[in-house]
């Protein structure tokens, strides 16, 4: 199933992607078809989650290898998936304590979502900086490559990022 293609002209970051989604849409629907085997979560609907994420990235132009954005994408909403099937399996009622699960495991859930709603705050650089550094475990050198920067700009990125997060964090913004 391939995704309809809209005849105006796109805009923002869908027109960078658009002909990236249209090349690798077959490919990416067999990638996920493969991944997903045995699980509850549908091929087209996790496809979505990636298109949805690639167009929340303001400017396309900063991506130098769009296919390998789109699969880096697509690892991971594939990890969040997967994240958020190992979170409904362990569920915290009243027995979570008698199961071990502790109140440490509840608060850091919590943090999780926090942080989450922290960071889609943040400016689309800032956050694709931030979130290649910690999610992704990418050096500054390989950041700065990938969206064509200094490593110098990233490090910035990044601190502003961070000083941002506990200004939002604290509600101070």
């Amino acid at each position: 199933m391939s995704l309809p293609v809209n005849k105006k002209k796109p805009r923002g970051a869908a027109q960078g992607f658009e002909e990236t989604v249209r090349a690798y849409d077959r490919e990416l629907h067999g990638f996920l078809l493969r991944r997903l085997q045995g699980q509850e979560e549908s091929p087209e609907d996790v496809r979505q989650e990636i298109y949805l994420r690639i167009l929340r990235f303001a400017d396309a132009d900063l991506v130098r290898e769009p296919r390998a954005y789109l699969y880096r994408v697509a690892r991971n909403v594939l990890h969040d998936k997967m994240l958020l099937v190992q979170r409904k399996r362990s569920t915290f009622d009243e027995d979570a304590e008698s199961e071990g699960i502790g109140e440490d495991e509840v608060t850091r859930a919590d943090n999780q979502r926090d942080i989450e709603h922290i960071v889609d705050q943040l400016p689309t650089l800032y956050r694709a900086v931030l979130v290649l550094r910690i999610r992704e475990g990418m050096s500054y050198g390989e950041i700065a490559e990938e969206l064509t920067l200094s490593v110098h700009t990233v490090k910035k990125y990044m601190h502003l990022a961070l000083v941002q997060c506990r200004l939002i964090g604290l509600g101070l913004k």
